[in-house]
């Protein structure tokens, strides 16, 4: 019965236990709290080893810990070490030197010393010429009359002193000395305010704000219907998004005002409190009202600090730790997506890179965009030039496969062709936010929080620009049927690196930012396009068609590759040979000929209404480029098709198919031969993603010569431009060992890997996967690091483990497998 007793005393202390561990559990669970995070740690994390013996002065070896004299033996250690009273203690008092020391009431004591050491280095005091002499305390809170002074300051170089604005005493920091704000303007600065106006989105997001703004829009909107006649809609639309701007701007600039008063009210009581406190015997009480002012200030900035930390706190409840754009920047470096100034260009006519400095900047600015960009300079991008029509019409009468009629009339759409509110709609919600907007710095956001207010009026200026443009006949009569502000675009720079010159224009991509509203009718004229793209379009064009997946390419390359290493004979030497051509097409968007692009169009079968709007979204338009933050004078672009453009994609894939159906026809004439497939056909003569272009030949000797006239053909006929010298070519079968330029083509062979939408592409497959995973392994590792400096519950670091590193590996895990052989770098 006795060890019954036991038995049971000993399972109610083990209930109590387990009592208590699902209290902690009810509490602390499944969260991302300490204790929670813990669970998972391993038995011994926190765990010291125990100390087994101490080395002791006076003793040759350590001293066990063991036994009675333990204790002993731990204090004679402990003393040692740390004591003050021990000559090697940690803690003892040693002796300084008294007489380099500051004694009180000598503040001027160690100036020659002082003044010695800024001559050394040529040092200078900027406060006195910024200051007119003017004593500026530092040290304002101590109660003694004699004792303040200025101790805290800045020295600068005589050569930077010409360089300093204005210094500062500034208020509310830690501790009892004022702070010194030193400002410079550096010399051969470039300009770097940002122009352009954009939208506060903020605004959207705090209610009462956002009521005013829409109680303004309503009350607009009420006061200035709709007109349905000629171009009334375009303009009203215009005058809209004026009024946006205007009523967001006012709203805007008055919180601002309010929020910075608060601050700036407590910093004038601060500075005047200062400067009382500063006079030749200033009274303790003034003394005492400075230092009051002084935490006033403090006070005041922690007041915000808290506030935007509660702001924050509001961000991550709502947006945080899920699949949005705003937690998954957290982890962004400090620096990422900011670009380096761009300090010089070539301009035109000047021997060396003009500064971008000075009055004259903008006219530097304009006149190197100009000359890389306009469609009127003899050197531009955006240049129309001369294109072969017997070319086009060559290529265009290889076209086979025409929009069968219902789905040309889908695409034509009902009624008179214009765009319903519910297609808007559709393409607004298929539109991500955080995208830059176009000149009229209306982001997304705005348009999803007023669409009850915007919609109707932006459906009904679209409306009215397709109206307009039917009886149109050229570019500028198109351009003329829109709303002005969607005839122009900001052209950003993004610096390509690979060392390229900074100065010339041409080392970076541009990319135009067009207006949010405008970018919405392309994306439904876009959705209208793609059934009918999906019926005209060859199938090994994976890209901008519904449906269709970019893998699906690189997999079929895979396979011919693979098909043709195992296609062998009994000797084992290959039974067929073959080549893959990579091309490198040339400013591919911007050099589209856009009367090629209506004559694909047209020959692939679409009706007259998609044709109207394919012309309109392409009509004549102006653009600026932004340079530093700083806008050129705009130029024409009468050619091309906009990066930035929703539609520029589908519109880029409708004029690359009459290439494939011309290389398709080529096959089966017998003029081009291409590697026969396992069923026996021959393997499909061209694969293109976007302007990833792939062609395929059997031998490049015989074949390869007729590829390179079809590209050339087509190079005439839609303004095109492919470097055979920049391409890559990769050896199939008996041509596998083939390396250096080719003689028939210009095209350089490779043996080794080529890749190919983000896929390395290589006759050893098991080669390219350890290479490739190598390099994932460590961007992973890179990502990681990243995130574990943010504190993120269970929760969130099991959705960046998921989405963020994991996801870095499902697309190529679809090609290649990590191979045991290659371990992963740790």
């Amino acid at each position: 019965m006795a060890n019954l007793a036991v038995r049971e005393e000993r399972a109610a202390a083990a209930a109590a236990s387990h009592n208590a561990r699902a209290a902690l559990m009810e509490e602390h669970g499944e969260r991302g709290t300490r204790w929670f995070h813990r669970q998972a740690d391993e038995p011994a994390a926190g765990a010291q080893e125990p100390i087994t013996h101490l080395k002791v002065p006076g003793q040759p070896a350590p001293v066990a810990l063991t036994g009675p004299g333990t204790r002993n033996t731990v204090s004679a250690a402990a003393a040692a070490m740390y004591s003050s009273t021990s000559p090697t203690g940690l803690f003892r008092v040693q002796p300084v030197c008294t007489a380099s020391q500051q004694r009180p009431g000598l503040a001027a004591q160690g100036a020659p010393q002082l003044a010695s050491l800024l001559a050394q280095f040529s040092l200078v005091d900027p406060w006195a010429s910024k200051r007119g002499g003017a004593k500026g305390y530092t040290h304002p809170a101590t109660p003694k009359p004699a004792t303040p002074a200025r101790l805290d300051r800045w020295y600068v170089s005589a050569t930077t002193a010409p360089w300093v604005v204005d210094v500062a005493r500034t208020y509310g920091a830690p501790g009892d000395h004022n702070g010194v704000l030193l400002t410079l303007s550096l010399p051969d600065l470039p300009h770097a305010h940002r122009e352009q106006w954009r939208f506060p989105t903020y605004l959207l997001f705090h209610p009462s704000l956002r009521l005013e703004l829409e109680q303004r829009l309503e009350a607009h909107v009420a006061a200035n219907p709709v007109t349905s006649t000629g171009d009334g809609a375009c303009t009203q639309w215009e005058a809209d998004k004026f009024f946006l701007r205007e009523a967001a701007t006012s709203i805007h600039r008055r919180h601002a005002r309010q929020t910075r008063d608060g601050l700036h009210g407590v910093v004038l009581a601060a500075d005047a409190a200062a400067a009382l406190a500063d006079r030749p015997g200033a009274s303790a009480a003034q003394r005492q009202a400075a230092a009051m002012a002084n935490l006033a200030v403090r006070e005041e900035r922690a007041a915000a600090a808290a506030a935007s930390h509660n702001a924050r706190a509001a961000l991550m409840e709502e947006h945080g730790e899920r699949g949005t754009r705003w937690f998954h920047r957290q982890a962004d470096e400090p620096a990422a997506g900011v670009q380096e100034p761009i300090t010089h260009l070539k301009v035109p006519g000047h021997p060396a890179p003009v500064a971008l400095t000075g009055p004259g900047t903008r006219n530097t600015v304009s006149a190197a965009a100009a000359a890389m960009y306009s469609s009127t300079s003899p050197t531009g991008l955006f240049r129309v030039q001369p294109v072969c029509t017997a070319s086009q019409q060559q290529l265009l009468a290889a076209i086979d496969r025409k929009v069968p009629a219902d789905l040309q009339a889908a695409a034509e759409g009902s009624g008179d062709g214009a765009l319903s509110d519910a297609e808007l709609m559709a393409a607004l919600a298929g539109s991500a936010n955080g995208k830059a907007p176009g000149s009229d710095g209306v982001p997304y956001e705005v348009y999803k929080v007023f669409w009850a207010l915007l919609g109707p009026r932006l459906c009904a200026a679209a409306a009215a620009a397709f109206a307009a443009a039917a009886d149109a006949h050229d570019g500028g009569e198109m351009a003329a049927a829109l709303p002005a502000s969607w005839r122009e675009g900001i052209i950003t720079l993004i610096y390509k690196g690979k060392s390229l010159d900074r100065a010339e224009l041409a080392s970076y991509r541009p990319i135009t930012l067009l207006n949010c509203d405008s970018k919405m009718v392309s994306k439904a004229v876009s959705a209208r396009l793609q059934p009918a793209l999906d019926a005209v379009v060859d199938e090994l064009q994976t890209a901008f068609i519904t449906g269709r997946w970019i893998g699906d390419n690189a997999l079929y390359l895979q396979g011919l590759i693979e098909w043709m290493r195992l296609d062998v004979g009994a000797d084992g030497t290959p039974r067929q040979g073959g080549a893959l051509y990579f091309l490198d097409i040339e400013k591919a968007y911007d050099r589209v000929h856009r009367q090629w692009l209506y004559a694909s169009a047209e020959g692939l079968g679409f009706g007259p209404r998609m044709l109207r709007w394919i012309r309109l979204l392409t009509a004549n338009g102006s653009a600026r480029v932004c340079v530093n933050g700083m806008l050129s004078d705009a130029f024409p672009v009468l050619n091309g098709l906009p990066q930035g453009s929703t539609a520029s994609p589908p519109l880029w894939v409708i004029q690359m198919q009459p290439l494939t159906s011309f290389l398709r026809r080529q096959v089966e004439q017998g003029a081009l031969r291409t590697p026969l497939l396992p069923s026996g056909e021959q393997a499909p003569p061209a694969a293109h993603h976007a302007d990833d272009t792939t062609l395929t030949a059997r031998d490049p000797a015989v074949d390869g010569p007729v590829l390179m006239a079809a590209v050339q053909l087509f190079c005439r006929a839609s303004n095109a431009r492919v470097h055979p010298d920049k391409s890559k070519a990769m050896g199939l079968g008996r041509f596998a060992h083939l390396t250096g330029p080719c003689p028939h083509t210009g095209v350089p062979f490779t043996t080794g890997a080529v890749t190919h939408l983000g896929v390395p592409l290589s006759w050893d497959s098991d080669v390219a996967a350890a290479d490739l995973f190598t390099r994932r392994a460590r961007g992973m590792a890179f990502v990681a690091r990243l995130w574990a400096a943010l504190s993120l519950t269970l929760v969130g670091r099991v959705h960046i483990a998921k989405q963020v590193l994991a996801a870095k590996l499902a697309y190529h895990f679809s090609f290649l497998n990590p191979s045991p052989a290659h371990p992963w770098p740790s």
